[in-house]
This record gives structure tokens, sequence and C-alpha cells, in this order.
């Protein structure tokens, strides 16, 4: 996937669903489930959620579209990859991901005193 597209779609997942942002970067395509609509955030052996608890969030048709696309294109390489990773296979790290937002909020017209958590409040 194109690095832009992927931070679009990264910030799009924050802003609909509330989600922390290493919620979103520690995600596999195993913990997404298109027909029922939701996403499962896991505690696993390399990521703790904040309160220690697996949760469900249910995703708008806005977010299935654009997770349906991706989804189908990582899928090919199997469901252990991360839904958000660079082209090395890792996941994006959060201060890149956090830098890349505070750089295009000026350039979409966005006050610059946004940062990525504001999404989570949106």
């Amino acid at each position: 996937m194109e690095k832009n597209k992927d931070m679009q779609d990264i910030y799009s997942l924050a802003f609909h669903t509330g989600m922390r942002l290493n919620e979103i970067l520690n995600l596999k395509l195993d913990a997404v489930d298109l027909p029922r609509g939701e996403i499962f955030i896991r505690n696993t052996n390399t990521f703790t959620t904040k309160n220690k608890y697996d949760q469900g969030i249910p995703l708008n048709r806005t977010l299935e579209a654009s997770l349906i696309i991706r989804f189908v294109a990582l899928q090919v390489e199997g469901n252990n990859r991360y839904l958000f990773q660079t082209a090395l296979d890792v996941p994006y790290k959060s201060n890149y991901v956090s830098k890349r937002f505070k750089r295009a909020c000026p350039a979409a017209g966005i006050n610059n005193a946004i940062h990525f958590h504001s999404l989570r409040h949106s």
C-alpha cells in the first residue's frame, strides 16, 4: 500500500472509532471481522492495551469500505500481518505517524494545535 494512503486510513480509523494510535498500529488482519463489522483490540505478548481489557469496536460504512480494500490486498500475504505496516513488513512507529499528522494539519487548513490524540475525542 502507498504510504500516504496508509496515513489517510490510520487517521480515518482514529477519527471514526476513537482508537488510540498504538491500538491502531498493533492491529493485525485477524483482528478485523468484516462480516460482523467489528474490530477487536486484544492484548498480546507484544502489545497491552491501556486499560488491559480486550474490546470490540463497531465499524461504520465509511470504514468498512476502506478496510475491505486494505484487507483484501494484505490478506493474500497471510492473516498474521499488521493492518498498517511499512514496506519492510513492520508496523509503523507511533512517533512517525504523529509527526506526519502534525505536518498534514496545516496543509489541510486544520488548526496547528490539533494532535493525533485529538482524533480520539472527535
